[in-house]
């Protein structure tokens, strides 16, 4: 799973966790903290399967404009990536930062996972609220049982 860094402290090890193999991605100070599509590529191999987009970023703040995501929904798209998009903090943004949701972008529905959460937009982080909005042969296999 290619996995940003910066990113959320708990990414690492829920892939090493799921028995997967995290790969580092830098985001850079030059670009922004903001992912280079290309960059992203080179780490990329022929057992990658997964990709994880934090957009705003967690701890960093960037929000990803339009053609970052654009760009890295191509990415996924061409190297037949599912996409899990951390979107916690998509109602935090500030100045003109605009968010977008990848599964937004075409043909992103199918192959992204959206993460979201009540917890940090309405202030209720005691509460661990979240939700995912996912294609339902992706979310099938999340689903808890009794």
């Amino acid at each position: 799973m290619l996995v940003p860094d910066s990113g959320f402290v708990c990414y690492q090890p829920n892939v090493l966790i799921a028995d997967g193999k995290p790969v580092s991605t830098p985001v850079l100070e030059g670009n922004m903290f903001k992912p280079n599509a290309d960059f992203v590529m080179s780490h990329i191999t022929a057992k990658s399967r997964l990709m994880i987009v934090n957009s705003p970023n967690n701890p960093t703040g960037a929000v990803f404009s339009y053609d970052d995501l654009a760009s890295l929904s191509k990415l996924a798209i061409e190297r037949d990536l599912i996409v899990i998009s951390d979107e916690v903090y998509e109602r935090i943004t500030y100045d003109e930062a605009k968010h977008y949701c990848l599964a937004s972008f075409p043909r992103m529905r199918e192959r992204a996972l959206v993460v979201g959460s009540f917890s940090r937009t309405y202030a209720m982080t005691g509460f661990r609220i979240r939700h995912v909005l996912d294609p339902e042969e992706l979310i099938t296999p999340m689903k808890l049982t009794n």
